[in-house]
């Protein structure tokens, strides 16, 4: 009993937002911690999406088996850009949008 009263008790959150403050200085710290310059503008990238297409984690990748079909692939993708280059539009096929 007193080990569920324990795991009842809420522990605050210590977890700070992304703001886009915060990701600029994630993604000017990649090339110190990613092993090629390749996997650092993936890492950059995906990050990117995920920020500002609020997507949440199991939008972007999967961590168990059969999940895949959820997540963004270059099959269910579409991207847009502008005449400018001012804005890429990304359409998902999924989201966490849809409730069917």
């Amino acid at each position: 009993m007193l080990e569920g009263l324990k795991r009842s008790k809420f522990s605050k959150d210590k977890r700070l937002p992304i703001t886009s403050e915060l990701l600029t200085r994630i993604i000017e710290k990649l090339p110190s911690v990613c092993y090629s310059a390749y996997e650092s503008l993936l890492f950059a990238a995906a990050f990117s999406v995920a920020f500002h297409g609020f997507l949440r984690v199991g939008e972007l990748v999967y961590t168990k088996l059969g999940q895949a079909q959820n997540i963004i692939s270059i099959h269910g993708t579409q991207i847009l850009w502008g005449a400018k280059g001012e804005f890429i539009r990304l359409h998902l096929t999924h989201s966490k949008g849809d409730q069917t």
